[in-house]
């Protein structure tokens, strides 16, 4: 088991998910309209992980 601070976490999250972010980019050609979805539709998930404790466990 890795112990893992948040901002690790979130740094892996966010290498996760940027391909999928790239992907919707291809589709939608305006790329500002497109990031401000993607920031609202992944808002709670980044929320809740920023309220997990210093450590989370993984």
């Amino acid at each position: 088991m890795y112990t893992l601070t948040n901002l690790q976490f979130l740094k892996i999250m966010s290498a996760f998910f940027s391909p999928i972010a790239t992907a919707f980019n291809d589709e939608i050609e305006e790329e500002r309209v497109e990031v401000t979805n993607f920031n609202y539709a992944f808002r709670p998930i980044i929320d809740s992980m920023l309220k997990l404790p210093k450590k989370c466990v993984v």
